[in-house]
C-alpha cells in the first residue's frame, strides 16, 4: 500500500454511486485522545506513540454521550474499491480513528467520488501540444470534477457538516511527476524538452535540470493563470463553494506533499511562481492543513517540526502529524505519510465542535483551532499557526 499522500496512479473513477452514509458510534477513545494517549487499531508489534498534547487539569474534560450527530462528507478517490485499497478508504481510517461503529451514532460518514488521475496525455509519444493538454487536464479537468462533487452535495440537501478533502490540484502537483520522470527516464526527458522547445540533453548537469524545471514552471503557470478553460472551471467551483459556505458547510483540505520538489527548486535556484503550491481545490472559506512531523515515533521528547514532504506557501492555517501514521485498512496494518492523513485529524476536531455547538461558524472553528495550536517559530509558511492541539471549547464550561 502506498505510503505517500496522493502519489498512487489511480484510474478514472466509475460513475459515482449515491452517497452512502455510515454510522460511527461514541467511544472512550475520544477521551483518551484528549489526554494524549495512543489510540490505534490493531497496532500489532509496532510501538507507536500518537500525537502528544498537554492534558488539562483533572476533572475538566467533558465526555458527554448525549451530543447531536455530526455529518462528514469525504470527497476522495474510491476507484475500484472492491479490488484494492483506495486513497479514500485510508483517509477514512484516519478520519474515524477516534470513533467506533456502534448503536450510539456520533457522526455520519458519506462519500463523494472524485478521481484525480488524468494520465500524461501523450507526452511520451511526442504528440504536439501534449504538455499543454496534460496541464489543462490537471487544472481544468480536476477542478471540473471537484465542482461536480460540490454540486451533488449542494443538491443533495441535508444538514450542514464537514466536507473533508485530502486531494490536490496545484502547479506543484502537476509539475512534480513529469519533472522527476524526465530525470529518471532519458527517453521521456527528451520528449519533455522537445515539448518545451529545448535542445534535448541527458539532463545530468545542474544547469540542464534548472533550465528544464524553470521552463516547465513557466508553462504550467501560463496555463494555470491564463487558460480560459481553467479560469471557467475555477470560477464554477468557487461559486459552488460560496453557496456551500453560506449553508454552513466547513471545508477541510490538505495542503500538499511537494516538499522534495521545493528543496530541489531552491537548490537549483529556480524562480518559484507565487501560487505554485496553492491547492486549487481550496477557496477562501477552506481550512487548509499542512503536515507536521511530531517525531513521536522515535520518542524524542517534545520536539516538533515540519514534515519533509510538506509544502511551503500553500496557505496552511494549521498542521497535524503527517508522518508514519499507523492505520489499519481492509485488515492490513501499515504506516502512511502525507498531508492526506494530517487533515482528517483537524476534521475530527471540527466534528467534535459541531456536536458541542451546532451553530458554530467556520471562522469561530478556525479561531478555536489556531488559538489552541502549538506554534513552531519559523515554520509558519508550512504549518500556519502551528500543530493541532485540542481546543478549549472541548473542556467543561463553568
Amino acid at each position: 500500500m502506498p505510503r505517500n499522500d496522493q502519489e498512487q496512479p489511480l484510474g478514472e473513477a466509475a460513475a459515482p454511486k449515491e452517497s452512502s452514509s455510515i454510522g460511527v458510534g461514541a467511544a472512550v477513545l475520544a477521551g483518551l485522545s484528549l489526554l494524549g494517549v495512543a489510540c490505534t487499531v490493531n497496532p500489532g508489534n509496532a510501538a507507536v506513540a500518537e500525537i502528544h498534547v498537554e492534558a488539562p487539569p483533572e476533572g475538566e474534560i467533558c465526555l458527554r454521550q448525549d451530543l447531536p450527530t455530526a455529518r462528514v462528507i469525504v470527497v476522495d478517490d474510491y476507484w475500484i474499491a472492491d479490488e484494492h485499497t483506495t486513497h479514500g478508504e485510508i483517509v477514512e481510517a484516519e478520519l474515524s480513528r477516534d470513533f467506533q461503529v456502534g448503536e450510539n451514532v456520533d457522526i455520519t460518514l458519506e462519500r463523494q467520488v472524485v478521481s484525480l488521475y488524468g494520465g500524461e496525455h501523450g507526452i511520451d509519444e511526442g504528440r504536439p501540444g501534449s504538455l499543454e493538454s496534460y496541464l489543462r487536464e490537471h487544472f481544468a479537468g480536476r477542478v471540473s470534477r471537484d465542482a461536480d462533487a460540490m454540486q451533488r452535495i449542494l443538491e443533495g440537501g441535508g444538514p450542514r457538516g464537514v466536507i473533508h478533502q485530502s486531494q490536490g490540484a496545484s502547479q506543484s502537483r502537476a509539475v512534480d511527476p513529469i519533472y522527476y520522470r524526465a530525470i529518471r527516464d532519458n527517453d521521456f526527458g527528451i520528449k519533455l524538452q522537445e515539448q518545451l522547445g529545448m535542445e534535448p540533453t541527458n539532463l545530468e548537469s545542474r544547469l540542464e535540470k534548472r533550465e528544464l524545471l524553470q521552463r516547465l514552471l513557466q508553462r504550467a503557470d501560463d496555463i494555470y493563470s491564463q487558460d480560459e478553460a481553467v479560469l471557467q472551471a475555477r470560477e464554477r467551483l468557487r461559486g459552488l463553494q460560496d453557496r456551500l459556505h453560506e449553508k454552513g458547510f466547513i471545508h477541510v483540505i490538505s495542503a500538499g506533499n511537494q516538499g522534495h520538489l521545493y528543496r530541489d527548486m531552491v537548490e537549483l535556484g529556480v524562480d518559484i511562481p507565487a501560487d505554485f503550491f496553492t491547492n486549487d481545490f481550496a477557496s477562501e472559506h477552506s481550512i487548509i492543513v499542512g503536515a507536521a512531523d511530531n517525531q513521536s515515533k522515535e520518542v524524542r521528547g517534545e520536539r516538533l517540526g515540519v514534515a519533509n514532504l510538506a509544502n511551503p506557501n500553500a496557505g496552511a492555517h494549521i498542521a497535524a502529524d503527517g508522518v508514519d501514521r499507523p492505520l489499519t485498512v481492509d485488515g492490513n496494518f501499515g504506516h502512511h505519510s502525507g498531508s492526506s492523513y494530517a487533515a482528517p485529524q483537524v476534521s475530527n476536531e471540527i466534528l467534535d465542535m459541531l456536536r458541542t455547538d451546532t451553530n458554530i461558524t467556520r471562522d469561530e472553528v478556525l479561531q478555536q483551532l489556531q488559538r489552541a495550536a502549538t506554534p513552531v517559530p519559523g515554520a509558519e509558511s508550512f504549518l500556519g499557526a502551528g500543530i493541532l492541539a485540542h481546543p478549549d471549547m472541548l473542556l467543561c464550561q463553568n
